[in-house]
């Protein structure tokens, strides 16, 4: 990715922080129900206040710029590294493969440790006693890193179908970004929402066993949210 669409990216993730910090309280605020429904109940509780809705919001904004640099670090070294000849039939594949390492790197270093506080902070409040317990804020690094792994090869592997095969009126980065967004989302979604769960009940807890049950039972709930992750992607 070139220096503009890095750009168009940094400033896709000021956005993405906005939409993506309410997240979090959806299953703990709308079980059984749509993320719509989550969305006019969460302003029906703050009144005009949205405020209360991006509680925690500092941290994600401030990881981001973390998050990116530690990706795209990493994937334009292993991209400049000779695969040998294994790769030559399908440049695709090196892509995935940079992507896949980058974003289990990005996760197990940086990510799963601050979604942890920021997810609790957003649904419980506070952080101290989590800061206690060092290797506890890696609880869930397994989903976060099967997440971030998928979803960044998708990631890439989508921006370069995208510069590929986008008509040449709409192919430009922004294009290329907002595609590149959605592949995440479309593959990580499933991970991201028994993450958050587990990262955000109690552990062996009467919740946490009640909505791994419903998963169990109903799959299709884990493409709950879709809406949101919808617009999280885009940006």
């Amino acid at each position: 990715m070139n220096t503009q669409g890095k750009m168009y990216a940094g400033a896709g993730d000021c956005v993405r922080s906005l939409i993506k910090t309410p997240y979090p309280r959806l299953p703990r605020w709308a079980e059984g129900r749509s993320a719509l429904v989550f969305v006019r109940g969460a302003l029906n509780s703050t009144g005009v206040n949205f405020l209360p809705l991006y509680k925690g919001l500092l941290l994600p904004l401030g990881a981001q710029v973390i998050y990116k640099s530690t990706i795209f670090t990493v994937h334009t070294n292993l991209m400049g590294l000779d695969w040998g000849k294994w790769t030559e039939r399908s440049p695709l594949l090196k892509t995935s493969a940079a992507g896949t390492t980058a974003g289990a790197v990005n996760a197990l270093v940086w990510v799963t440790p601050v979604e942890f506080v920021r997810n609790n902070q957003i649904v419980h409040g506070g952080y101290r006693s989590f800061l206690r317990n060092f290797a506890g804020m890696w609880r869930g690094a397994g989903l976060t890193v099967a997440r971030d792994s998928l979803g960044c090869a998708s990631f890439f592997v989508t921006i370069d179908l995208a510069k590929q095969h986008l008509p040449e009126s709409i192919n430009c980065p922004l294009t290329h970004g907002m595609c590149a967004g959605l592949g995440f989302w479309a593959v990580a979604l499933p991970f991201d929402t028994v993450k958050t769960l587990q990262q955000t009940s109690e552990k062996g807890g009467d919740a946490q066993a009640r909505w791994m049950q419903r998963l169990a039972n109903q799959p299709t709930l884990v493409w709950r949210g879709w809406q949101v992750a919808v617009m999280r992607g885009l940006p």
